[in-house]
């Protein structure tokens, strides 16, 4: 006997082909379930990284633009003017 076709159920080593015909095809379910589990806790991983990048994008795009400090809130040309005279 292979080591591929043993399975370990319940810390008691079984001979694939030696199980019932329905226990191996829920064997093999099992492990379909297992991968798909797999793929999406890695979709999962995924969306929450383009969630952080949305939300990140969100926020920065709510920022109001900063002008600087010497102009902030002053008419345009008011601080040339100032200068000037």
């Amino acid at each position: 006997m292979s080591e591929e076709n043993k399975v370990v159920i319940n810390d008691e080593e079984y001979n694939f082909g030696d199980l019932k015909v329905e226990t191996q095809a829920h064997i093999a379910r099992v492990a379909e379930i297992r991968r798909e589990i797999a793929a999406l806790q890695q979709q999962i991983l995924e969306r929450k990284v383009l969630l952080q990048a949305y939300t990140q994008t969100i926020v920065e795009g709510v920022k109001p633009v900063e002008e600087p400090e010497t102009t902030q809130g002053l008419p345009e040309g008011f601080v040339h003017d100032v200068k000037s005279h």
